[in-house]
């Protein structure tokens, strides 16, 4: 489904968009970050960037708003957990906050999967930006569950593939 689908039938489920972002304010936002978005995430930004919902219930980053503040609030969705001091020599890629407890690692990936975290709850929650759009905003919420990707279905990301395999260990 194309993201311009997508984001009508967002629209029609209460979340709110903002005109898309402009080539230099991913620039701008890349830099202050020091990250650089996937291309889907740059696909999706670039057409409407959503900001909020009418029930207010899932935050979204503001990433217009370039006040100290909020960099600092971002950067700090950006690493949701602080590594362990036994593991504090251990790259591993920052997270880049979608909408509520969704994100997308940074990675060479154009498309990488969405993963899921909730305190130390860590799923991949879907495969890629267009699926989690859909399961979240355009699903019945009781198909989610099945549609949620296995570990093996999804690219090695550093650190975050191990909390997630950690994490179903107790599950399976």
């Amino acid at each position: 489904m194309r993201y311009s689908d997508i984001i009508t039938k967002m629209k029609k489920k209460g979340v709110i968009f903002d005109t898309g972002l402009s080539c230099s304010e991913i620039s701008r936002i890349e830099e202050i970050y020091g990250i650089k978005f996937p291309e889907s995430l740059k696909k999706f930004y670039m057409i409407a960037l959503p900001v909020g919902e009418k029930d207010e219930r899932i935050p979204y980053p503001k990433w217009r708003d370039f006040s100290p503040e909020n960099i600092e609030k971002i950067k700090e969705m950006m690493y949701p957990y602080e590594v362990p001091a036994e593991h504090k020599n251990i790259e591993y890629p920052p997270l880049i906050p979608i909408w509520g407890h969704r994100y997308l690692p940074i990675c060479e990936l154009a498309d990488p999967p969405v993963i899921s975290c909730i305190e130390f709850d860590i799923i991949w929650y879907a495969k890629n930006l267009s699926e989690a759009l859909q399961m979240d905003f355009l699903c019945d919420p009781f198909s989610v569950s099945s549609k949620i990707p296995h570990p093996k279905q999804v690219p090695y990301i550093p650190l975050w593939s191990e909390a997630v395999e950690y994490n179903l260990r107790g599950f399976i």
